[in-house]
This record gives C-alpha cells, structure tokens and sequence, in this order.
C-alpha cells in the first residue's frame, strides 16, 4: 500500500491498527503485488478487533497493479482498491467487522494484462478490491477516479464480499470501464 503493506496477525494479544488522516500523493507500480492499496495493501485479522480506517486521501496519477500475483489461483486472496486492496479475517462474525469511513480517491487505476494467457484479475474496486468473510460498513466515501483493464470483478465502490455490506453516502463521480 501507498501508507501500509500488511497488517498481520491482529488478535486479541495483537489490537487492530486504526489508519487516520493518512493522505498519499504518490505513484505506485506493482506488477507482482497480491494486493494492493493506496494506503492499505492487506489487513488480516481475528477476533476481536478489526482495523479501522478514516479520513484518508489518495492521489495519484498512477496505481498499476495485476502482471503476476496469487490471486490468480486463489481470488478471495488478491484485491486492488482505491484505498484498501484486501480486508480479511480469519473468523465471521459482526465483532471482526471493519470500517472504510471518510475516504477519497482520485485518480488512475490500470489493470496490468496477466503474464499467463486466459487468466485475468480478480478484485479491482475504486474504495475496496476484496472483503472477505466478515461484516464491513463503508460510509462517506468517494471515489473519482477511473479504473482501466480488464478483470473478472470491478465496481466503484467495491468489487467483492463475501458477508454483509453496508453503504451509506458513498459516492462514485468516476468511471469503471467495462464495470460489472
């Protein structure tokens, strides 16, 4: 990520990072990257805290991600997002629930041609790429950017959950080209 790579192992013992007023202005290219944000790459996570994050601003004239990575074996484990490429947790439930509030992207997201023929990206959203197994609520949030590539999930806001979404006053003033 433009801020954070990874967050990793946060549990009990380890509390939950809270990523506030971050701003990042730069470019980032990562052909080989598993997933990729403009301020947050990947959260993984248990019980009981998730990470939170809230009034970040990215940016850029530039994010490129997509030539080679993991996700092309295993979806639900590569994202690329405006601001957080990959929410996960290791557990289902409301009390692991994160939240994406106050965030604005501006900018270009191109989705590099895969190195292997017939396969494509996975998740590519303009806030969030992935969210997995577990509740997250997403609230005044823009996205004003365009998203450039082909990839099997892309949206606006968000490309791909597996559990309970909520979005409340989320706007997206960009494009998605060839959006699903």
């Amino acid at each position: 990520g433009g801020v954070v790579g990874l967050i990793n192992n946060c549990n009990s013992n380890n509390k939950a990072a809270i990523i506030k007023g971050c701003t990042f202005t730069g470019t980032i290219v990562a052909p080989y990257a598993d997933n990729l944000g403009g301020i947050l790459g990947l959260s993984q996570y248990d019980y009981p805290l998730a990470p939170v994050i809230s009034d970040c601003v990215v940016i850029t004239e530039k994010m490129e991600f997509g030539y080679e990575n993991f996700g092309f074996s295993q979806d639900w484990n590569s994202g690329f997002g405006g601001i957080a490429g990959n929410l996960y947790s290791n557990k289902n439930n409301a009390e692991c629930a994160s939240t994406v509030t106050n965030c604005y992207f501006a900018g270009n997201m191109y989705i590099m041609e895969c190195s292997t023929k017939g396969v494509q990206n996975q998740n590519i959203g303009g806030i969030v790429g992935a969210s997995c197994s577990q509740p997250k609520t997403y609230e005044n949030c823009q996205f004003d950017g365009m998203i450039i590539g082909t990839a099997k999930r892309k949206g606006g806001l968000l490309a791909r959950t597996l559990d309970t979404m909520t979005a409340k006053n989320c706007v997206v003033t960009g494009i998605v080209l060839n959006g699903d």
